[in-house]
């Protein structure tokens, strides 16, 4: 196939579109589609190459119900029976229990062995008085090795499910302007929504501090203690980086990449609230990932859900250190309701502007026919040359007019709190 020929940046399925014997859950795996893709785009080299229109338009993509997730026409790329949904997330569960033990609890006993040789601590001085103390020096070092070991990990699977061209599929790229505006005003709103919904499931759920184990409250305050600049590196941004690559990447696109868009964000929120260990943390995380799974869609930017879960995070090691803030963090059902409805429009108002200025996929030049489409869709950025492009709607007068509303509502709120107590 020539370089010039429009086709080398067509699937091999839309190309020439072959009947599947076996059904439809027999079909390339994602690796396999993705080396195709990656031979091709060797062969015709990142150039941009000006092509005659086709004779015949390929299946092209068109908007899901949700208006902003391309989809393939006509087709249902969920698992065709129970079993295979069971598979599949017996796959994802199995994948996620080897991430816990190779990311979590190999650096925990590496650092351990590490400070114990380091300091000269004995097994009795472990189990003994000195054992608190070393536990103490040991937990910042094996976070700090689990985060690194975590993005390690991820990348790992990343390249092995998608392939070295990645970062280009899973959307590793800047957003727009206005996206990275609506992304850092819904922070603090996703903030305190879901510290009060921690609050919510404290009452209701049971939390690994119930069996002596030191919880997320317990462990905040431990980080607080830590200098500053470690804490936000250490809990903000190494988990902002290493899960979002692991939930939204590797289990959202590369694992259940052919499940329809749907079945990845549930399953991602659902492992990400699991790899948390703790059901009360679990069942926040799996909500605030729902959230970071639609900024991720919207603004087809991985960086934008790994900066709303750095800033949380980080909000809550820092918080630690100021007792007026700490509140929102440690005590939220104290938080007036007034402060929880004005977050809530903010919410309403930023998602709702997302979802109008979508990124989405063009021709290159108008008038011409879009050749090229994701593997699997959602996020992924066209390869140059092809074509197409990532388009960013400038926002419009509803669009400010939604943010303005967000956002006088919150200084609303803070005032009504400030004169009537």
């Amino acid at each position: 196939m020539s370089p010039e020929d429009p086709r080398r940046f067509l699937p091999a399925d839309a190309a020439a579109p072959q009947p599947e014997p076996d059904g439809p859950n027999v079909r390339q795996t994602p690796a396999e589609r993705y080396d195709a893709w990656d031979r091709a785009e060797d062969e015709a080299g990142d150039e941009d190459h000006r092509r005659p229109l086709p004779a015949v338009r390929p299946p092209g993509m068109h908007e899901g119900i949700f208006g902003f997730i391309e989809t393939k026409p006509g087709e249902v790329d969920f698992p065709t029976s129970i079993a295979w949904g069971v598979v599949y997330f017996f796959a994802a569960f199995v994948a996620c229990v080897l991430f816990l033990l190779v990311a979590q609890v190999v650096p925990a006993i590496v650092a351990l062995v590490g400070v114990a040789v380091y300091m000269g601590a004995t097994g009795q001085d472990i189990l003994a008085n000195g054992g608190q103390r070393l536990s103490q020096q040991v937990l910042m070092p094996s976070m700090a090795l689990a985060q690194v070991m975590t993005i390690l990990v991820s990348i790992l699977g990343l390249l092995l499910m998608l392939g070295w061209r990645w970062p280009r599929r899973v959307g590793l790229r800047p957003p727009s302007f206005w996206h990275l505006v609506l992304t850092l005003l819904i922070v603090p709103a996703l903030i305190l929504l879901a510290n009060g919904a921690y609050a919510i499931a404290r009452r209701f759920l049971p939390g690994i501090s119930d069996l002596g184990l030191p919880g997320m409250e317990e462990m905040v305050r431990v980080f607080g203690t830590w200098p500053w600049a470690l804490a936000v590196l250490i809990i903000g941004l190494g988990p902002g980086i290493g899960e979002e690559l692991w939930c939204r990447g590797f289990l959202g696109l590369g694992l259940f990449g052919r499940n329809g868009v749907v079945m990845r964000v549930l399953v991602a929120s659902f492992f990400f609230g699991l790899i948390h260990g703790d059901p009360r943390q679990g069942s926040m995380a799996v909500v605030m990932g729902l959230f970071l799974h639609y900024i991720y869609l919207t603004t087809r930017s991985l960086f934008m859900p790994m900066l709303v879960h750095t800033l949380n995070n980080s909000f809550s090691v820092l918080a630690a250190r100021f007792e007026q803030v700490n509140v929102i963090d440690q005590e939220p059902e104290q938080i007036p309701l007034v402060f929880y409805a004005a977050a809530g429009v903010l919410l309403v108002c930023v998602l709702v502007s997302l979802w109008r200025t979508h990124a989405r996929l063009k021709a290159e030049r108008e008038f011409e026919t879009m050749l090229w489409r994701p593997t699997y869709p959602g996020v992924e950025h066209p390869p140059p040359g092809c074509g197409v492009v990532v388009a960013y709607p400038r926002p419009g007068l509803v669009d400010l007019a939604l943010v303005a509303l967000g956002v006088g509502t919150v200084s609303c709120s803070i005032a009504w709190v400030v004169v009537f107590g």
